[in-house]
């Protein structure tokens, strides 16, 4: 379950409940013992109910947010569809994890299997994570990202084949995760139970764990996980 958006909800309804309790008081039709404190209750209460409001809109963008850039990471994949491919051959990986981090080294052939030439390399790699260095040799590549999607600017022959070196860190993002799910099911944490309801997160990277998924993506691959 993700710590921020849960506190977020949480605090919402209990600052809101609390501030319904005291506005109420003023609701009462009997005499006050005292008109300052209740006057002070109902300007809490007002207060009180304001920031179970605030925090309810900032719960809120946060889903926007993630819809948005959920849509942005589809819209790449889109784009890039229908362009001819290559397979990975070989994949050495050196992984280091550091905190939330992962810090990482790829070694990796690529091969076109088409019978056509491949005018660029496409690769998917997490959008969280920075490329550092891309090197064929010990020559520098040139290349674009579009979210998940790393566009280098190197052509392949036919049956031809080219080993590459990807250095590469950074916070892995989980939105990025089944993007061909619709939004009903992603956001439903009951996954089929309606007594526990999960959450779902995809990623888990820290000192205590690290569990990853192919669908993150946490290493380049040639064939994307959402067709």
């Amino acid at each position: 379950v993700d710590g921020m958006n849960y506190l977020l909800h949480r605090s919402a309804y209990l600052l809101s409940g609390i501030g319904f309790i005291f506005c109420t008081i003023r609701l009462q039709e009997r005499l006050p013992n005292d008109r300052r404190a209740w006057n002070r209750s109902g300007y809490a209460g007002c207060a009180l109910l304001l920031i179970g409001i605030l925090l309810c809109g900032l719960h809120a963008s946060n889903f926007m947010q993630e819809e948005r850039i959920r849509k942005e990471y589809r819209a790449a994949f889109t784009r890039f569809a229908g362009e001819k491919s290559c397979r990975v051959l070989t994949h050495d990986i050196t992984f280091r994890q550091r905190g939330s981090r992962i810090e990482s080294e790829s070694e990796l052939t690529l091969r076109n299997p088409n019978e056509e030439p491949v005018s660029r390399l496409v690769l998917y790699l997490n959008p969280g994570l920075k490329v550092e260095s891309l090197e064929e040799g010990r020559e520098s590549l040139s290349f674009t990202r579009a979210g998940p999607v790393l566009a280098i600017n190197r052509s392949l022959a036919p049956g031809d084949s080219t080993h590459l070196s990807i250095r590469y860190s950074g916070v892995l993002d989980g939105r990025v995760c089944y993007l061909d799910v619709n939004d009903a099911s992603y956001y439903d944490t009951r996954r089929g139970n309606n007594f526990f309801h999960l959450g779902r997160r995809h990623v888990l990277v820290s000192d205590a764990s690290v569990v990853l998924v192919p669908e993150v993506m946490w290493y380049p691959t040639a064939i994307p996980p959402v067709n």
